[in-house]
């Protein structure tokens, strides 16, 4: 899968937004968060960036600064679509479940 195929994914999937770590996060394009060399600190975004090196960065930002809270480098952008998928539908299914509990 390629990031074009992910948006698609997470769109079908209604995973544009996803709750985790007690906040929900949003979906944003690499670019919005990793340009020109610098890290733009945007809060509860994930997504993926490509690196100058040609490897691929999967982030998770907090809430309070926008600073990476979870970050993995791998070598392919199908690998980083790939993980990013499984780890927000993960988190949601986490969530849905626990919502399921406490309403139930």
């Amino acid at each position: 899968m390629n990031i074009p195929e992910l948006e698609e994914v997470l769109e079908k999937e209604d995973l544009l937004k996803v709750h985790m770590d007690g906040t929900v996060k949003e979906y944003v394009k690499g670019e919005v968060v990793y340009s020109n060399n610098e890290w733009h600190n945007c809060t509860d975004v994930f997504g993926i960036h490509k690196l100058e090196d040609g490897r691929y960065r999967i982030f998770i930002t907090e809430s309070e600064r926008g600073m990476p809270r979870y970050s993995k480098v791998v070598a392919t952008e199908e690998e980083a679509c790939d993980l990013l998928v499984e780890k927000v539908r993960r988190a949601e299914s986490i969530y849905q479940d626990k919502l399921k509990w406490y309403t139930s």
